[in-house]
């Protein structure tokens, strides 16, 4: 072979080794899937377990102003292979409750069992009228009512299937463990592996984020929608940021990647021990807007028996809800005479003695209500016409004498 066609031959198969080379690029970029990155994060709720996280949140709506609640929320230990329990709830300073000690109370409550039974719980008060928060009344304006101090019981709603919580307990959750989609990623328990088939986890390379060291990824969703995101993935997992959304016009019309876009601000992030938290995060769009603080994060003592499981210890409550009958083994529940198909746990003997000696020293009398102003002016009213009347008619009549 001549020196032209040796130098031909050699180009060819340069050609042929890039073309070779690009080709096994594209194959590799296009089958590219981190598996172990992918099932934590089907999992990532797996990575918080027996861990207390406390801070605050504020709530800023037109209405209402703006509003700041503190809050607690406890994940559980995982057992026998079942989802981790939780609980979040709000804290109130105790308003004079003559039976309860604690300088801070539990007013809301969202928990959810390891078997997705679902507990909500709404503290009602001895000695002041409660204030609901979630429709964001203040408790300088609270109602001016009847009766300012009354036996009350408090309620417990159980249901049972994951269901979403309560607006500001989502929130909070969010803060903590969020979807490339917005959502707690427990949604997905018991189907990891379906949505593992399905979905592909592509890393695209390494990058800071406040400080942070993270992984630029790219997320292939079931129906073929491409979201890139910065993701945390030590000490614990965490969504930081969603960068961009693309995908089939089809499934991901322009208006609806707001949905992906426009998820909860990571505002700031610390390191808590074994948990990466986003211990900043802010959120706002056209009817919500708030921002949650967290100041603590630990360990929750071995053994923790939250109230995904204990709620039968909360006394003075009703219980109603489609799950209550399959809640009722072992417990100190009795049914309510008032009202049919529903159960309470009572007072105890010395919680009630306190609250009726309470009662009586407020109020002298247990369940008569004082009578309204409006109620003594239209008595006296009436009064005043019958004496009018009966004056009359004895004028009227001593006059025809």
């Amino acid at each position: 072979m001549n020196a032209a066609g040796t130098v031909c031959s050699r180009q060819v198969t340069a050609v042929i080794s890039l073309l070779v080379v690009t080709l096994l690029a594209t194959i590799k970029s296009v089958n590219a899937d981190d598996v172990e990155l992918k099932k934590r994060y089907f999992r990532l709720y797996m990575e918080y377990q027996n861990v207390e996280i406390s801070g605050t949140i504020t709530e800023r709506r037109e209405e209402a102003g703006t509003l700041t609640h503190d809050f607690v929320l406890r994940y559980g230990a995982s057992r026998g292979g079942r989802i981790p329990p939780m609980e979040v709830f709000t804290l109130r300073p105790n308003p004079g409750e003559p039976h309860i000690k604690d300088k801070l109370l539990m007013d809301e409550a969202f928990a959810i069992s390891d078997d997705f039974f679902n507990m909500q719980f709404r503290r009602e008060y001895i000695s002041s009228h409660r204030y609901d928060k979630f429709i964001g009344r203040d408790p300088q304006h609270r109602a001016n009512e009847q009766f300012s101090k009354a036996l009350r019981f408090s309620n417990i709603y159980l249901y049972q299937n994951a269901t979403s919580p309560p607006r500001i307990f989502d929130a909070i959750q969010k803060s903590v463990q969020m979807g490339l989609d917005g959502f707690d990623t427990k949604v997905y328990w018991g189907n990891e592996s379906e949505h593992e088939k399905k979905t592909r986890f592509e890393v695209l390379g390494s990058e800071e984020f406040q400080g942070f060291p993270c992984q630029r990824v790219r997320y292939w969703d079931r129906q073929g929608i491409a979201i890139d995101a910065l993701i945390a993935t030590e000490p614990s997992f965490q969504v930081l940021k969603v960068l961009e959304v693309s995908g089939p016009k089809n499934v991901l019309p322009e208006d609806s990647k707001s949905i992906w876009l426009n998820l909860p601000k990571t505002e700031s992030i610390k390191r808590f021990d074994r948990w990466l938290i986003r211990d900043k995060v802010s959120y706002s769009d056209r009817d919500n807007n708030w921002e949650v603080t967290i100041n603590d994060v630990k360990a929750l003592p071995e053994g923790y028996v939250g109230l995904w499981s204990n709620y039968n210890l909360l006394t003075g409550c009703y219980l109603t809800g489609p799950a209550e009958p399959q809640t009722r083994k072992r417990t100190a529940r009795v049914p309510v005479e008032e009202s049919k198909g529903y159960m309470m746990v009572p007072y105890t003997d010395d919680e009630m003695q306190l609250i009726t000696a309470y009662l009586d020293k407020e109020l002298g009398r247990l369940v008569e209500p004082n009578p309204s102003f409006v109620r003594v002016l239209m008595i006296g009213f009436v009064a005043i016409a019958v004496v009018s009347s009966t004056v009359a008619l004895i004028k009227r009549y001593a006059a025809r004498k």
